[in-house]
């Protein structure tokens, strides 16, 4: 059939290959029921395979390929379905429809009028799918389980466990293979993630205390099954299965990290409100007040993940979800001809140096993360590998909840940045509801998008375009109708109210900026809210329905040094901002990337000190501070509220917080209960006192990787001290005299000493 521009279309194809489908689906029931129809359908099956055209195909033409040209086959190709992944599934019905009608005569008397052996010819076609889909060899995607439940159920309905044990080897490698030690794919999607696990998890299902016939071993490993339990065999995958709910916003939608459908709803548990750092997978949470305002509570969500797939060019990623919004989102997955823009840097809340996406592979670092308990919280994790260019890639993200279990609160972000030429500070407003901004920057000048005046491009078509900017930073040209104006060592601030009717209006996110030099932009650009809505809107239909701001700062010099200082407060009806200014204090003798911070409200005033690297010694306003990390609270000129973090003092006006230090020391070995171990955890001759149960200890790898774990206990055993990290999993063994292995994917191989921090964080509350 061809329609009027002359596009073919093959409808009668097309609906024998949905009879073939649906007729095969429904063999295992009409077996059930009606085993002399059934054995006539499998024999038509037998009578046309010999002549059978399977679907092996190019990508989206479905052109026939010969089979007799054997492997390697088309990868978007098949033999019995239009993708080879579906093929196993596919024949398992057939093997279990054969199944029941074995216990009859039917295939034998239908075989002695046609002179047909039917049951060796099933037989064979069976294997011959086996074999056809092995020549594709071990793929290690998100696919595989269709391929493992297939081999299972054949197994089963064949009474073979020849392929039940074939499948649990291929699940065996696949596990250990693909999975990050913190038990997230290695995707680091959650939808893809979701994907994987739960058809892991089904395909294990099918053999819930399935155990071998007697006598029975595997030729392959030697082995039998009996009453199988995968938990025994993969405990990890008890916590991998539980993110899709520990992952989530409070309102139960899912982190939109990466390639994650931001339409997605999460399990709502408890788990949700909970502080969490996954170093494996790079993601770190702060929840600030953590027993208030459950649904609506705030999450603050630093992550610097690994690219193994799926991947989006977002190191060191900020996402921001206040009173039921997401505030400052990431627009997530999407097929639409807007994919190179979602995945782009620049799409996200992060810094873009140099004008092109970020490079970095593997998982970032963490340097160090304290919770937020009602208390002031930190995270703070940097990617060397980010940008060839830049030595320092650096994001502090420090939590400061509101007073008496109240939800208000404010995000200090300290984003350190060395190298390159150009820095683009850039957050994005908020993408799933109408607002209206205002802002005290008086703009200048007017531009159709992000490239210079005058440089052509032009937009992908497809989700596999990027488009051309004429060698420029693609990105650019998707935010259009911008404004420009430049700062000179002025303060910034942008706020926007939800004006949209419904359960979230007049929730809003105030952002003031300390003091800086540079060029601010503020443009419009695709927020994906159709597709953001549900997957069945992403289309290109539809995908520049709906616009977002744009907000970029851009800084410009020669091996330019930037360190943007900026605080974000969400605020609703009910609980209004409170911050009016926000002040980066210039003290003399510190290093560029030291900062002290005054940030000013009406009921209080508050400083914060972070040092870059060394110890900062420093007096402002009073206040003396030596060490690594201060904060205190004045009110009516009183310090209210005081915390240190590996520090020698905090001191003001006859207040003082002693010394505070943290605890250095150097692992010698590591446990893991998988392995017979008693604990989780690494052992040390340091002896880390009782008060540090809940703090984090932070690994120091000798290839400069930094992994973060919680410590659930200290216990003395054999001269020396475990550092007990109850059910994580460490991720590394010991394999020689300094030289340590992942367990997980990668699979890193390490040699030098390790080493490790365990920063104790001390909150004072004064009464006057």
């Amino acid at each position: 059939y061809k329609d009027e521009d002359g596009v073919i279309f093959f409808f009668t194809p097309a609906l024998w290959a949905y009879q073939k489908k649906y007729i095969n689906s429904e063999l295992p029931d009409i077996a059930k029921t009606d085993p002399v129809g059934t054995a006539h359908i499998l024999a038509l099956i037998c009578e046309n395979y010999d002549n059978y055209v399977p679907a092996l195909d190019h990508y989206y033409t479905f052109y026939p390929v010969s089979k007799m040209a054997g492997s390697p086959y088309p990868y978007y190709g098949g033999l019995w379905t239009n993708w080879f992944y579906s093929d196993l599934n596919f024949v398992a019905n057939i093997a279990e429809a054969y199944a029941l009608v074995n216990k009859t005569n039917a295939l034998d008397k239908i075989g002695a009028e046609t002179r047909r052996d039917l049951h060796t010819q099933i037989l064979s076609m069976i294997k011959d799918t086996v074999d056809f889909s092995d020549s594709y060899g071990i793929q290690d995607s998100n696919m595989d389980p269709t391929q493992w439940r297939g081999l299972i159920r054949i197994g089963k309905a064949l009474q073979q466990p020849d392929y039940i044990h074939y499948a649990l080897e291929r699940i065996d490698s696949f596990v250990k293979n693909n999975y990050l030690f913190d038990g997230f794919w290695k995707e680091v999607t959650m939808s893809y993630h979701n994907q994987t696990t739960s058809g892991l998890i089904s395909v294990f299902s099918l053999l819930s205390k399935y155990s071998d016939p007697e006598g029975y071993v595997y030729p392959g490993t030697g082995e039998r099954v009996d009453h199988f339990r995968f938990l025994d065999r993969y405990p990890f995958l008890e916590t991998s299965h539980s993110l899709s709910g520990l992952l989530a916003y409070p309102n139960g939608k899912h982190l939109p990290i990466q390639d994650t459908h931001a339409s997605g709803q999460g399990t709502r548990t408890k788990e949700a409100f909970e502080n969490i750092i996954m170093s494996a997978s790079g993601i770190a949470r702060l929840t600030g007040n953590p027993d208030v305002v459950k649904v609506t509570g705030t999450q603050a969500v630093l992550t610097y993940v690994p690219k193994y797939g799926h991947i989006h060019r977002d190191t060191l990623n900020m996402n921001l979800f206040g009173y039921g919004v997401e505030l400052l989102p990431d627009l997530g997955y999407t097929h639409t001809r807007n994919r190179s823009w979602t995945a782009s840097t620049l799409a996200h809340n992060t810094v873009v140096v140099n004008q092109r996406n970020s490079n970095g592979t593997h998982v970032g670092n963490t340097l160090r993360y304290v919770p937020s308990e009602n208390s002031v919280g930190i995270m703070r994790a940097f990617d060397p590998n980010a940008y060839s260019e830049a030595n320092v890639y650096d994001r502090e993200v420090i939590y400061v909840p509101g007073e008496n279990d109240t939800p208000e609160g404010y995000i200090l972000d300290l984003f350190r940045v060395l190298g390159g030429d150009r820095h683009e500070y850039t957050l994005n407003m908020c993408a799933d509801y109408d607002y209206e901004l205002t802002t005290d920057i008086t703009w200048q000048k007017k531009s159709e998008t992000m490239l210079p005046e005058g440089v052509p491009c032009v937009k992908p078509t497809a989700q596999n375009d990027s488009g051309s900017a004429s060698g420029h930073y693609t990105a650019y040209m998707f935010v259009e109708d911008v404004q420009w104006a430049e700062l000179k060592d002025q303060p910034f601030q942008i706020h926007y109210t939800v004006s949209e009717a419904g359960t979230y209006t007049n929730v809003g996110l105030n952002i003031l900026g300390a003091s800086t030099t540079g060029h601010m932009s503020l443009g419009s650009a695709p927020s994906m809210r159709a597709t953001r809505m549900s997957t069945l809107n992403d289309s290109n239909d539809q995908c520049d329905d709906y616009l977002m701001d744009k907000m970029v700062l851009r800084r410009e010099g020669s091996n330019l040094s930037s360190c943007f200082v900026t605080v974000m407060e969400p605020y609703s009806a009910k609980y209004q901002g409170k911050i009016k200014s926000v002040q980066r204090l210039q003290v003399e003798g510190l290093h560029e990337f030291d900062v002290v911070v005054k940030v000013v409200a009406d009921e209080f005033t508050d400083y914060i000190f972070s040092a870059f690297r060394e110890d900062m010694d420093v007096t402002v306003d009073q206040i003396e501070f030596k060490g690594q990390f201060g904060y205190i609270r004045l009110q009516n000129k009183k310090a209210v509220l005081m915390q240190t973090l590996n520090a020698d003092v905090l001191s003001y006006d006859n207040t003082t917080i002693s010394e505070n230090r943290s605890l250095p020391g150097v692992v010698t070995d590591v446990l893991n209960k998988s392995e017979g171990d008693a604990w989780n955890g690494f052992v040390t001759n340091v002896k880390p006192d009782e008060e540090l149960i809940g703090q984090y200890i932070i690994v120091k790898h000798p290839d400069q990787t930094y992994t973060g774990y919680q410590i659930t206990g200290i216990i003395e055993k054999d001269g020396s001290f475990v550092i007990d990290i109850g059910n994580a999993e460490p991720g590394f063994a010991f394999i020689g005299d300094q030289h340590t292995k992942m367990i997980f994917y990668p699979h890193t191989e390490r040699k030098g000493v390790i080493e490790f921090t365990i920063d104790h964080s001390k909150k004072y509350t004064i009464k006057n």
